[in-house]
C-alpha cells in the first residue's frame, strides 16, 4: 500500500519567529489517508523535502505491516 498523494496544508500566517504550522496529509493506493501534524516548521525549514520523506517512511512501514499480516496469516 505504498502513498500515493501527499501535501501540505501550511498555515498562511507566520508565527513571531517566522515558522509556521504545517499539517501534512499522505494518501494510499486505497484512499485511506494518514495524517501528521500540526507541527512548527521553524523559518528556513523544508517542507517539500519533510513531506517527501516522510512518504517514504509511510510506505516502507505500511509495507513491513502487511508483510508481518501475510506472514501471521501462514501465506
Amino acid at each position: 500500500m505504498p502513498i500515493v498523494s501527499s501535501e501540505a496544508l501550511i498555515d498562511a500566517h507566520a508565527q513571531r519567529d517566522g515558522g509556521r504550522y504545517v499539517i501534512e496529509r499522505h494518501t494510499d493506493d486505497m484512499g485511506a489517508v494518514v495524517q501528521i501534524g500540526p507541527y512548527h516548521a521553524p523559518a528556513g525549514f523544508d517542507i517539500a523535502a519533510r513531506l517527501a520523506a516522510r512518504a517514504a517512511q509511510i510506505s516502507d512501514e505500511m509495507a513491513e505491516a502487511e508483510a508481518r499480516a501475510l506472514a501471521d496469516d501462514g501465506v
